[in-house]
């Protein structure tokens, strides 16, 4: 899951429109498809792969400008902790 959070806590990413570079066996997979990348589901049955070993990206074109206050990266079990933290981020 790939999520942007805004300086008031929201997942802006929920909403982006998803370009990405390519998908692991051209999206016939029905576990790792663009489309899951920010659908709010985690795990690896709902989850995106390129088919560039080592290589790949995503793009987000956000809904609306939007005020960011840093790029983090984590594990799903690391993204409640991390919304809190942002939440209370002045």
């Amino acid at each position: 899951e790939l999520e942007v959070f805004s300086t008031t806590a929201k997942n802006v990413a929920r909403d982006a429109k998803v370009t990405v570079s390519d998908t692991f066996a051209d999206g016939t997979n029905i576990n790792h498809k663009r489309e899951h990348l920010n659908d709010d589901q985690y795990g690896n049955p709902r989850s995106w792969i390129s088919k560039q070993k080592g290589g790949g990206w995503v793009q987000l074109e956000l809904a609306q400008p939007e005020r960011i206050p840093a790029p983090i990266q984590a594990q799903a079990s690391q993204l409640c902790e991390l919304a809190k933290h942002i939440s209370q981020t002045p």
